[in-house]
């Protein structure tokens, strides 16, 4: 499955997402199904599902890129 990732910016409220640009295919339509259960599911993962819209022969997968928890353990 060939994957191009763009970063952009909603400007909604000024906040970056990262679109996925996947082939349509079976196997990517049956990711975006899975996908689209977790639209509302709210978590403090560093990208969350925002949705997505066809583009010629592609899907356009839209995410946000949220950061709500940070630990830091004293080392990098």
């Amino acid at each position: 499955m060939a994957i191009t990732t763009y970063k952009a910016m909603d400007k909604n409220n000024d906040r970056p997402v990262m679109i996925t640009e996947l082939q349509k295919n079976q196997r990517s339509a049956a990711f975006l199904k899975e996908m689209e259960w977790r639209k509302d599911y709210n978590s403090n993962c560093i990208l969350q599902y925002y949705g997505y819209c066809e583009h010629n022969d592609n899907y356009w997968v839209v995410n946000r890129v949220v950061i709500k928890t940070v630990v830091y353990y004293g080392r990098l």
